[in-house]
């Protein structure tokens, strides 16, 4: 299996990325971010790449809102969608749920095959982007 293993992090208000045995992290535009230092990781929120890019070939990350459009009543409307891994089933899903609380998933994997999703944003820099309903 020829996987590729990265990761992005959000850090100072900002995504930083590194492959899996780079030590450093660098910026969106490949430039060294100081001041990560390994012992301070608790802090980053990581996120892994899950192998797959959406419909604009930009890769999909763990932690990812991703949206497609559907026709509801007359009127099309954007759906988001978190992506998360499922350590019970081992795969990458996305939360199709109301409130985003994983009560209603199905496979990342099939759900690009099926739709047509784009990146709209992330959990961390976008939360609003998801709406809860109480």
């Amino acid at each position: 299996m020829n996987r590729i293993i990265k990761f992005k992090a959000f850090h100072n208000g900002k995504m930083i990325y590194r492959g899996l045995h780079d030590r450093n992290w660098y910026t969106s535009d490949n430039k060294l971010v100081q001041g990560v230092h390994p012992l301070d990781y608790h802090n980053l929120k990581v996120m892994q790449f899950t192998g797959y890019k959406d419909i604009d070939g930009k890769e999909i990350y763990e932690g990812d809102i991703l949206g497609d459009w559907n026709d509801c009543d007359g009127k099309m409307v954007e759906s988001r969608q978190t992506v998360y891994f499922d350590e019970s089933l081992g795969c990458w899903m996305l939360d199709q749920s109301l409130n985003q609380d994983q009560t209603y998933s199905s496979s990342l994997f099939e759900n690009l095959n099926d739709f047509l999703y784009k990146i709209v944003g992330n959990i961390y820099e976008n939360a609003e982007l998801l709406v809860k309903v109480s």
